[in-house]
């Protein structure tokens, strides 16, 4: 009900398809969870560089590529609008998307200050991907409250 109520609150809505109002070059990604591997990493990197999402865009370039080993080989790959990627990287079973999706816990105590892409690695949910983006110069950040944003 509360979010109900809030809406009633809001007197203007901004869409920012095109880029306008954030910068599309410059994003801050953090990881909240379990501790992720080298080898995690690597999995979840291939896993999102197969996507033409935003947020699967700024998570691919967040991640540092591999320094030595074979390249991973992706078996299997869906990508579910709305939900996320469900994908088979070197054999081991890789989910990226919405907490329901990834069938991860959504932490509710932290304040989401950005949008937040959560991981399953095999059969364990790990954590989350935060990703901020940066606002062109002279634009106020919007409050917090309008700004939470659906995990995808």
């Amino acid at each position: 009900e509360l979010v109900v109520e809030g809406l009633g609150k809001i007197d203007t809505v901004v869409f920012d398809k095109t880029g306008t109002i954030t910068l599309s070059d410059r994003h801050q990604v953090s990881y909240a969870g379990t501790g992720l591997s080298a080898y995690d990493k690597t999995l979840i990197r291939k896993a999102a560089g197969q996507s033409a999402h935003t947020l699967s865009r700024f998570l691919f370039s967040s991640l540092e590529p591999a320094m030595a080993g074979p390249e991973p080989v992706i078996s299997r790959y869906d990508e579910i609008s709305g939900k996320g990627i469900d994908a088979v990287v070197n054999e081991v079973p890789v989910r990226l998307g919405a907490a329901g999706f990834a069938q991860a816990m959504a932490n509710e105590e932290g304040l989401e200050r950005g949008s937040r892409v959560y991981v399953r690695i095999g059969e364990q949910p790990r954590g989350y991907f935060e990703i901020r983006q940066a606002y062109r110069p002279g634009i106020g950040l919007p409050s917090t409250a309008s700004t939470r944003a659906s995990s995808t």
